[in-house]
């Protein structure tokens, strides 16, 4: 069992991040992965909240996710927007065991212009399995119990 830390994104909508969480645990089952989300908290909170929400969602890690949205150019025609999807693995006590990184791409590049919203969770849900895949592998030898 993970405990998810939901999605933060500055200037995003609520019901937004709520299903980008919602996203992140439907995809960790894809992976056989149980999971379920904590209480909205600053990441950085659990790190130090560690043990607690270990103990209160009987996880055996936690994931924080973050995602920042980037275009290759800032100007034109050629400017491609996408997401970078980062997720972080806790163990109990606080620290990384592991991380992953993958890029997503928005559906219709247009999508970021009239609904950024929207484009952050196509491009999240885009990279969400690259990175989950990334994840799960490089936890360490010493917790194979995790899954």
């Amino acid at each position: 069992m993970y405990a998810v830390v939901p999605f933060d994104v500055l200037g995003m909508a609520d019901q937004r991040k709520a299903d980008m969480t919602a996203s992140l645990i439907a995809h960790l089952g894809n992976h056989g992965v149980q999971a379920k989300a904590t209480p909205p908290m600053d990441h950085f909170a659990a790190v130090s909240r560690a043990a607690q929400l270990c103990k209160e969602n009987t996880a055996q890690a936690i994931i924080v996710p973050a995602v920042r949205m980037e275009a290759n150019s800032t100007t034109g025609s050629g400017a491609q927007p996408h997401a970078v999807l980062h997720l972080t693995a806790l163990d109990c006590s606080g620290s990384a065991i592991a991380r992953a990184t993958a890029q997503g791409n928005f559906r219709g590049n247009l999508l970021f212009f009239r609904d950024p919203d929207e484009a952050v969770v196509s491009a999240t849900n885009d990279a969400m399995d690259t990175a989950l895949a990334q994840l799960l592998q490089m936890r360490p030898a010493n917790a194979a119990s995790l899954l």
